[in-house]
């Protein structure tokens, strides 16, 4: 993967080659190293093959990150990575999902949600129950963000958290329902030394 010198979000480029559909290719470009991927969006679906560096890269990229895809004889398209098969036993890379955007459109994506503060809250005696790993949005195709922050290091038992209570950033909007629960904050639960509730803990 190399470094673009243009302008605009999608800097990073990956190099990759068109190649024939069906399962007998895919599994003949996995045997030999490689992983295979197809772009969709804007036109017809596209098979292309990464090499296992290519498409590693791809994969370690922060979510919504929009790339530069240079495609042999075709010149470059922005793109970004959608979704990721791998093999359930070893974790090994099967296939790239890769989606073309255009400057300017919106579209809608996943966006995790990480929970800041986890530490503080625990040092108070609190815990987090998380209840939803991502939200979707929808926003500016070049602008998506790779996560949505929540800090919980001055909630109380009892506090939730919707969907509706998040912060997005300027421009993007919040497709799954506000009134759904993200995360709520507990109390530990109590040691099985410590007796059911009304009777004496064992001595």
């Amino acid at each position: 993967m190399s470094e673009g010198t243009g302008e605009g979000p999608a800097e990073a480029v990956v190099a990759a080659r068109p190649r024939p559909s069906g399962k007998h290719a895919s599994r003949e470009l996995r045997a030999r190293g490689g992983v295979p991927a197809v772009v969709y969006g804007h036109g017809e679906p596209l098979p292309v093959a990464l090499t296992l560096r290519e498409a590693q890269a791809v994969v370690g990229m922060p979510p919504n990150h929009v790339f530069a895809l240079a495609l042999e004889g075709r010149g470059r398209e922005d793109v970004r990575l959608v979704a990721v098969q791998r093999e359930a036993t070893t974790g090994r890379l099967l296939h790239l999902d890769l989606e073309r955007v255009r400057r300017g459109e919106r579209t809608r994506a996943e966006v995790p949600v990480h929970v800041q503060g986890e530490e503080e809250l625990i040092r108070r005696g609190g815990v987090v129950a998380r209840l939803l790993d991502a939200v979707e949005v929808e926003g500016e195709a070049m602008h998506l963000p790779p996560a949505v922050e929540v800090d919980v290091s001055h909630r109380a038992a009892g506090d939730h958290v919707t969907a509706g209570d998040l912060s997005l950033p300027p421009g993007v909007a919040l497709v799954t329902p506000p009134q759904t629960p993200v995360l709520h904050v507990t109390h530990p639960a109590r040691g099985g030394d410590e007796g059911a509730p009304g009777e004496p803990a064992e001595r």
